[in-house]
């Protein structure tokens, strides 16, 4: 998270062992999020994300996030 405006990033990286997870993979599959996901401390934001096979060793996703 930059410090000085909240903004930052989550990564998901995906894990080939899982079966859901795998097929994303294999797939390249979009990952949709219909509506902000708010905690105690963050916030992800809805959209459409891409996944991005530069993520850790298997691929993942890229999620647009604030801390409140």
């Amino acid at each position: 998270m930059d410090t000085d405006t909240k903004q930052g990033f989550l990564f998901i990286e995906l894990n080939a062992n899982d079966s859901i997870q795998n097929q994303a993979i294999l797939n390249k599959e979009t990952l949709y999020i219909d509506n902000d996901l708010t905690s105690t401390r963050t916030v992800l934001y809805k959209g459409e994300y891409a996944f991005d096979p530069s993520i850790g060793k298997h691929g993942g996703y890229k999620i647009n996030a604030s801390e409140l």
